[in-house]
């Protein structure tokens, strides 16, 4: 209990996001699902799928796209944010509240997107959540290139600032679980990361991080 509570307190801003899009999923069904009742109300249930679909298009078509519009967009955001809130909690390595977080926020996005595919426009929810999944996965995907073709750094570079502390055992733990995690890809760029603590006031402790070449470091 006492870890999640400092997981929650560290990542509020993951958690809240979750709720906020939790409170705009129930909102948008409320709505949409009042739409679509009346809507199927019409359509002849004998005929064939394809045929309930065109009727449903054709006649609600404004009004759905709206609902269409505003479906991708929260699947779109909603995405963004469990991507980010990944990111974040790998870096930092909290495996236990990760799977955890991770496990309640995949489980509300599939269960609003499945929610989608039960209605009669299944389809065409499909091919937005692909569309969705294709535009985050993109971005993500090109965004990391480039963050890996950004690997020149020059010589006692700052890389990262940590703090601030209340104590020096703190920052030099702090500064160990990221040497610990990152030096690794440093060292496949020829880079090695270097530490300095710094107790600009009381009980306040910041720390540098830094790179050093390996092969100055070496000479």
């Amino acid at each position: 209990m006492q870890g999640f509570k400092e997981n929650f307190r560290k990542y509020k801003l993951y958690y809240i996001s979750e709720g906020v899009f939790l409170i705009s999923w129930l909102i948008y069904f409320v709505l949409f699902f009042q739409l679509y009742q009346e809507a199927s109300f019409y359509v002849d249930q004998g005929a064939k799928y394809i045929i309930q679909l065109l009727f449903l298009v054709e006649y609600y078509f404004n009004s759905l796209f709206i609902y269409f519009i505003m479906s991708f967009l929260l699947l779109v955001a909603n995405l963004y944010s469990i991507l980010l809130y990944s990111i974040k909690m790998k870096q930092e390595k909290k495996k236990i509240q990760f799977k955890f977080s991770m496990q309640v926020f995949m489980g509300l996005y599939i269960l609003c997107a499945g929610a989608l595919l039960l209605t009669k426009l299944w389809v065409l929810f499909l091919l937005l959540i692909i569309l969705a999944v294709t535009v985050v996965y993109i971005t993500y995907a090109m965004t990391k290139s480039q963050k890996d073709n950004d690997t020149v750094y020059e010589e006692n570079e700052v890389v990262k600032q940590l703090g601030s502390f209340s104590t020096a055992e703190e920052a030099q733990s702090r500064a160990q679980e990221f040497a610990t995690y990152w030096q690794e890809e440093f060292q496949e760029n020829g880079y090695t990361l270097v530490s300095d603590i710094y107790n600009e006031k009381e009980n306040e402790y910041t720390v540098d991080i830094y790179v050093k070449s390996i092969e100055k470091d070496k000479d």
